[in-house]
């Protein structure tokens, strides 16, 4: 796994990055990847229901529900790290009640 996050490190722009991920994978890996970047944001970005988001985009529970769990709840910080530097004003105002209210509702939908 080292090797391709040093490969992913060695991206410098956006159309280097697209042109990797077509090479790396196929349509629908990509698909499913900006399906989860979809509803990461949509998590982030409003206050939606995991109810209201799947209605939206059309995503499973279970993938809403993990998205969720990584963007709230898991040590890794992926998700928020990339989201709070494309939205500052969303990442200062984000509540920790917010948090805990997805994060509930993250595991009501994954009981």
């Amino acid at each position: 796994m080292q090797e391709l996050y040093k490969a992913f490190s060695q991206i410098k722009n956006q159309q280097e990055f697209e042109n990797f991920l077509s090479d790396l994978c196929t349509p629908y890996e990509i698909k499913a990847l900006n399906e989860r970047w979809r509803i990461a944001r949509m998590l982030y970005t409003t206050s939606l229901s995991q109810d209201a988001i799947a209605a939206n985009i059309g995503g499973s529970a279970t993938t809403i529900n993990r998205v969720a769990r990584f963007l709230y709840a898991e040590k890794f910080g992926g998700y928020s790290t990339v989201l709070a530097r494309l939205f500052p004003a969303r990442a200062q105002n984000l509540s920790k009640n917010q948090k805990g209210r997805l994060t509930a509702s993250s595991r009501r939908h994954h009981a």
